[in-house]
């Protein structure tokens, strides 16, 4: 989802494994809500789960009363609803809709043509899966691309950060050596440890004139953070 709305890009979400009919409902509430419709109602009268192609997960067919609420009269409708199998991962589905509706008023004068388009009706289970597989690779297709545009956005704000902050430890370095250029001291190091101190010029100068290989001169730029500055 947060893929999806960096790239505003239009999507519905419904948690998966709940209820087929009200999956399809709320979803199709989603899309039409998203592009200025009215959404439809849907009255269960009955239903049952059926067995699902070899392409779905599972399948429920319904009877019911499918309500446009754009003016138009209800229809008797039988509604099957298959949910197919996911391709890849990512937390999205598809589903496969088909409904068959005559207005209520003639449902039982016209209830057995319903009742033979339903009985000669196939589904092309192997198209709708790859239907589905390519909106879900464009999607995936999406995210990615949403997420190198957030890489690419991430290491030039690291670059910029790193930019600035070295700026700041640079000024920092500077800043030290002259308050210690004011208060006649100055920083040497211990050449066989490393280590660093500060003190006065004349000690340090002792130090470096009479053990050079021992004690140095410690540059501004090779000042070391919280133990020079």
């Amino acid at each position: 989802m947060n893929y999806m709305q960096r790239g505003h890009n239009q999507f519905a979400a419904y948690p998966m494994g709940g209820d087929l009919v009200q999956a399809w409902v709320e979803v199709q509430k989603q899309y039409l809500r998203q592009n200025g419709k009215p959404a439809f109602s849907f009255k269960l009268y009955s239903g049952e789960r059926i067995q699902p192609s070899p392409y779905e997960a599972a399948a429920v067919s319904v009877l019911g009363e499918f309500n446009p609420n754009d003016g138009r009269q209800p229809l008797f409708s039988f509604v099957r609803i298959g949910q197919l199998k996911p391709a890849g991962n990512g937390g999205m589905r598809a589903m496969s809709i088909s409904r068959e509706s005559v207005p209520s008023q003639y449902a039982e004068e016209e209830w057995p043509t319903i009742v033979a388009i339903v009985k000669t009706y196939r589904q092309n289970a192997a198209e709708l899966q790859h239907q589905a597989n390519i909106i879900i690779d464009n999607i995936h297709a999406v995210a990615d691309a949403n997420q190198a545009r957030m890489d690419t956005f991430h290491k030039s704000n690291d670059a910029h950060n790193a930019a600035v902050e070295k700026n700041w430890d640079d000024n920092a370095k500077y800043n030290k050596s002259f308050e210690n250029y004011q208060m006649d001291r100055t920083i040497i190091e211990e050449t066989s440890t490393g280590g660093h101190a500060t003190t006065g010029y004349a000690l340090a100068d002792a130090l470096v004139q009479n053990y050079p290989d021992h004690f140095q001169y410690v540059q501004t730029p090779n000042f070391i953070k919280d133990v020079d500055y």
